[in-house]
């Protein structure tokens, strides 16, 4: 197989990956309680959603994410051929 196109897709703010609210701003702000795990970013209000999966990290309300986190790489999306 040969990656012919890539798309590569920034992101600015970071998401939570069950309801899609922003949980981290374009400067690396917390904007509300979330947890990374090896499922994705989740905020408090999924209670419980953590079980049964690694939590990487948990982020409060306030605090500032390096821009340089994993969590702010971009996505790249190859499609092969």
């Amino acid at each position: 197989m040969m990656i012919d196109d890539r798309t590569v897709i920034q992101k600015p703010v970071l998401l939570c990956d069950s309801c899609n609210n922003v949980l981290v701003d374009e400067n690396g702000v917390v904007q509300e309680d979330c947890k990374w795990t090896d499922w994705g970013l989740v905020c408090s209000k999924h209670k419980g959603f953590d079980k049964g999966f690694t939590v990487f990290e948990e982020f409060k309300k306030g605090q500032k994410i390096s821009k340089k986190h994993k969590l702010f790489a971009p996505m790249v999306i190859a499609s092969l051929h």
